[in-house]
């Protein structure tokens, strides 16, 4: 059961996980690594991606919301596999990645226009404005040819991995985690953390719980079963977005600091370890 109140141990996790992304910050602020190329560019701003979002779910878990940062731990994995997957060959694949973007934004572009000529067809109004759907198209239109003029400046060819039809050439994401050497993540992080995305029926265990117990709460709710997930999926994350900057600059390695969030980590377990189950 969930508790009203924080924890010591709860907020020692909490102080832990907060202290490893400061100290992951000033590792890439001191190192102050050179942005030579799209490729570098991408690779920070992936790598602060994933810090920023670690520091999202450290204000939600601290708030008794540790329940709720299962999507935002599931997107911390993605930009961190996507990172990591960018750094093999960094200038191409960013391009590939950025060229993406592009195909999504023209095939959303076209639905709504579809969507617009079914519902004229249908005497219906359409819930976007002749005014607002003409702004999106002539603003997709000026980023295109930004974009196209930045990308023929640069020269450099999208690469991708496979032949299929993504901008990774991959069929699907668990194959990308298979790849990169991480589907560990993919099976106890990255599918875990999507049924509270879709918010699939097996999500919804705690709320039923309560309603068994006749104890419904909404609002903040502290020992939650998902808090050392998100924690460890967060940590993770950020040290291996890290380690490819690391890597990738040439910089100080931060295997000090993974010890440290490990053993931070291993206390919390233990302290929540029910008698039967703590170890002798």
């Amino acid at each position: 059961m969930t508790t009203p109140e924080i924890s010591e141990a709860e907020t020692k996790l909490y102080d832990a996980h907060e202290k490893l992304l400061r100290d992951l910050v000033t590792v890439v602020d001191r190192a102050r690594p050179p942005v030579k190329t799209i490729g570098d560019r991408m690779i920070l701003l992936l790598a602060g991606r994933v810090l920023q979002i670690g520091r999202a779910i450290n204000r939600l878990c601290r708030a008794g919301h540790a329940g709720e940062a299962g999507p935002l731990a599931r997107a911390a994995i993605s930009a961190c596999v996507i990172l990591a997957y960018i750094s093999e060959d960094r200038d191409g694949r960013t391009i590939a990645y950025i060229e993406e973007d592009r195909k999504v934004r023209k095939k959303r572009i076209a639905d709504l226009e579809r969507e617009k000529q079914k519902a004229a067809d249908a005497g219906k109004a359409f819930f976007v404005s002749d005014q607002e759907l003409k702004a999106t198209v002539a603003r997709a239109a000026e980023v295109v040819a930004m974009e196209d003029a930045k990308l023929a400046a640069l020269g450099i060819p999208a690469t991708k991995l496979g032949d299929a039809d993504s901008w990774t050439g991959l069929p699907n994401e668990r194959d990308l985690f298979e790849k990169m050497n991480v589907l560990r993540w993919y099976m106890t992080f990255y599918k875990v953390f999507s049924d509270e995305t879709h918010i699939n029926a097996n999500s919804l265990a705690g709320e039923l719980e309560e309603q068994v117990t006749g104890i419904v709460a909404i609002g903040p709710k502290f020992g939650d079963p998902l808090t050392i997930h998100v924690i460890k999926a967060s940590s993770e994350a950020a040290l291996q977005a890290i380690d490819q900057v690391v890597i990738a600059f040439d910089i100080p390695d931060v295997q000090n600091l993974s010890r440290k969030m490990g053993a931070a980590i291993s206390d919390y377990a233990k302290a929540i370890a029910t008698p039967d189950q703590a170890p002798p």
